[in-house]
């Protein structure tokens, strides 16, 4: 009879954490849209806000605590760069840095221009990255 309670009990706390994590990954996604629109970006238009820049394309990295090299309160911290088209036009290489710790998700944001030039090499090999950033070419 205990193996069966200690079997059970061990699937409702598997069962848990997955719940915890699907719920983390909508917290996180929701918490980088809002947050994205809300950035403020230099163009040659003027300041304008994150609901006038088109992200083109995303790289994502996962990193483990232990290997990152970085002090944090959790498992796991996410990086990624998203290439981003603004009026004028202009490019932007944007860095949300996301840290999952214990007590809940924190979000930093790193805003670069990129001149077009630099945007053209880092898209290099992106198909789709290159067609929305400069149309057909």
């Amino acid at each position: 009879m205990t193996d069966s309670w200690g079997t059970g009990l061990l699937l409702v706390m598997v069962a848990l954490a997955i719940w915890a994590a699907i719920r983390r990954r909508a917290q996180a996604k929701r918490l980088l849209e809002e947050s994205f629109s809300a950035l403020e970006f230099d163009t040659p238009e003027g300041r304008v806000n994150g609901e006038r820049v088109t992200v083109v394309s995303k790289r994502q990295e996962y990193m483990n605590a232990m290997w990152s090299g970085r002090q944090i309160g959790a498992m796991q911290s996410s990086d990624a760069f998203w290439y981003c088209v603004g009026p004028g036009p202009s490019y932007f290489l944007v860095v949300p840095s996301l840290t999952n710790r214990w007590s809940g998700l924190d979000l930093k944001w790193i805003v670069r221009p990129l001149t077009e030039e630099r945007m053209r090499a880092a898209l290099q090999g992106d198909r789709t990255g290159m067609q929305r950033a400069f149309g057909a070419s």
